[in-house]
């Protein structure tokens, strides 16, 4: 009888102590979870309903602001000289911001009219990205990123490679830019300052989007 209870006692202690490994290691598997969902934030990102192209740094497509009023019917229109090949962002104004095939990014109230248009040295494929700070940043034709103040000044611009900048900034959580060019084959990650933190050759062109 005495062996009979020990045996049971060594068989509950030892479920015991596997049952508490894993709790302990689902915990410790969700908190991973939860440190690399944490990790792919958007703090870099401007809060506002479309700070980049398709949304934010997982390109969801998804906005977390909802539509009032009715879906469908024209608001307006603006009239561009040339082709619009950009994807628009918008601000937490609602100033909308793309470019043209006519070198031009454009801000645009949410009324319709024009704010400011500033021209760069090439083509304007790249979509704009918004930071957390306003700044405004988009690729050109002419090998460079741009960034701009709300206000259409310009803060800086850098040379990516020796390629237009066609592809869409991506703004990371600590406010890193990244974007490529496409003939010079470099991907760029970028400070806010304008001064690059890395740059990477790859062996074929980067195209348009991240």
């Amino acid at each position: 009888m005495k062996k009979f209870v020990i045996v049971c006692f060594v068989v509950l202690f030892v479920f015991v102590t596997e049952v508490n490994a894993i709790y302990l290691l689902k915990g410790k598997n969700q908190h991973e979870v939860k440190e690399a969902q944490s990790s792919v934030g958007n703090d870099g990102l401007m809060d506002s309903a479309w700070p980049m192209y398709c949304h934010d740094v997982r390109h969801t497509g998804r906005s977390p602001y909802g539509k009032d009023g009715n879906f469908g019917v024209e608001k307006w229109r603006f009239y561009m000289d040339e082709i619009l090949r950009s994807s628009p962002a918008i601000d937490n104004n609602g100033t909308i911001y793309l470019g043209t095939q006519d070198y031009y990014l454009y801000a645009i109230n949410c009324n319709g009219t024009e704010k400011w248009r500033f021209k760069t040295n090439g083509l304007i494929y790249s979509s704009p990205a918004i930071a957390e700070d306003g700044t405004i940043y988009v690729g050109s034709g002419d090998s460079y990123l741009y960034a701009f103040y709300p206000n259409g000044t310009l803060k800086w611009r850098c040379a990516i490679g020796d390629g237009s900048v066609y592809s869409s900034p991506v703004i990371d959580e600590n406010g890193i830019i990244y974007v490529a060019s496409v003939i010079g084959s470099n991907i760029c990650a970028i400070y806010p300052n304008g001064t690059k933190k890395w740059d990477f050759k790859t062996g074929e062109y980067c195209l348009y989007r991240f």
